[in-house]
């Protein structure tokens, strides 16, 4: 079992590609190092996150996301055991908007609509966020 955590946050300013890029960099070298794999799409100012490995590394990744400036609104959709990684081959697969595909802008946008605060259990069995999941993960190279 592994522990994944999903999360949307939004930006605290336009964010430069290559300040993106930079930012993808540092967390697939600390994620390298403690085992966890994951996710990170940027649209339209809303970042979408799936981290997932060891729950204390998770957690305590997670709970530097929340406090860094960088973005506000961190809102978690869903936190729990997995039976296997999603991104296994990702220490942070990345997509930036520009370089999303029309099924991926579509696979944001449709998981951001059925995002539930009320209920985000919901969001983990959900065949739009398996259709979101594989649309990133089957067109982005591993890193």
């Amino acid at each position: 079992m592994i522990y994944r955590i999903i999360y949307f946050s939004t930006a605290a300013h336009a964010m430069a590609s290559e300040d993106l890029e930079a930012l993808m960099q540092l967390a697939r070298a600390n994620n390298q190092r403690v085992g966890i794999t994951g996710l990170v799409a940027y649209h339209d100012f809303t970042f979408i996150q799936v981290l997932e490995g060891p729950r204390s590394a998770v957690q305590a990744c997670f709970d530097r996301i929340s406090g860094n400036t960088l973005h506000r609104n961190v809102t978690l959709a869903w936190r729990g055991e997995a039976l296997e990684r999603c991104f296994e081959k990702y220490s942070m697969a990345f997509v930036p908007a520009a370089d999303q595909t029309p099924p991926q802008n579509q696979a944001f946008k449709d998981l951001r609509a059925v995002f539930d605060p009320e209920n985000p259990t919901s969001v983990a069995s959900d065949k739009i966020v398996t259709g979101f999941f594989e649309a990133f993960r089957d067109t982005t190279r591993p890193v």
